[in-house]
């Protein structure tokens, strides 16, 4: 194994909602023209430095954050977080690290958002997801069940 002498971390992330895409490290610094040069439509490149990397998960997050121009570490893993939608059933089929920006699925829509649900229904007109929880208590002898219902609409 060839050691790493690169003295940066090469971060990409979508330009337009600054998504990291990955982390990219080089054998020597000459390497990151060509890197530059070839990045995919939407992307941009930003640097940590090697010792930020070193220095451990914390430090080198933090900076990667401010690097990227995120307000908080923590937006890192929370930002890309994107409902997949069924296009024929508009419902929420499953969660994804994304940029529905970028990303496609064929046959699906994709949207960042941040408490839709596996399950929740989407409505592509009025761009609103739709919650239905149903609550079955347990059945007493001689009465009858009562099903409770609610529904929540949000954007």
């Amino acid at each position: 194994m060839t050691p790493t002498t690169g003295s940066k971390v090469g971060i990409i992330y979508s330009t337009g909602k600054k998504h990291v895409r990955g982390h990219i490290y080089v054998d020597s610094d000459a390497e990151w023209p060509t890197i530059q040069a070839n990045l995919p439509a939407g992307c941009s490149i930003v640097f940590v430095p090697m010792s930020s990397h070193i220095a451990g998960p914390n430090q080198f997050y933090t900076d990667l954050a401010t690097a990227v121009g995120l307000p908080t570490m923590a937006q890192q893993f929370t930002d890309p977080r994107c409902v997949v939608i069924d296009n024929i059933s508009n419902i929420v089929e499953k969660i994804i690290m994304a940029d529905d920006s970028m990303d496609t699925m064929q046959g699906k829509t994709l949207i960042n958002h941040q408490s839709a649900q596996v399950g929740d229904v989407y409505d592509p007109i009025l761009k609103q997801f739709t919650r239905a929880s149903v609550i079955l208590p347990i059945k007493l002898p001689d009465r009858p069940i009562a099903i409770t219902t609610t529904v929540q609409v949000f954007s």
